[in-house]
């Protein structure tokens, strides 16, 4: 397993800038903008591959239930 952290801009009491820690199942990443942390999204706690596309679990969907059901409500919602 792979995680990385990037800085965005650089870190500074009376600037803006950002930080993302990013891996297998979590990517999260925070703001700041004058020293104050304002935000600590976007953020995704998921599954990387979603789906198996070789070896012996070829077809395997990691979180199908819960993917299956936020396309369903996302393509029901209406303007």
């Amino acid at each position: 397993m792979s995680y990385f952290y990037s800085i965005f801009g650089g870190p500074a009491s009376n600037e803006s800038w950002g930080w993302r820690y990013e891996g297998q199942h979590i990517s999260l990443s925070w703001t700041s903008i004058d020293g104050a942390e304002i935000s600590n999204t976007p953020a995704l706690y998921g599954a990387n591959p979603r789906e198996f596309l070789d070896d012996a679990y070829k077809g395997t969907r990691i979180l199908k239930d819960e993917e299956d059901f936020g396309k369903a409500l996302n393509n029901n919602l209406t303007s």
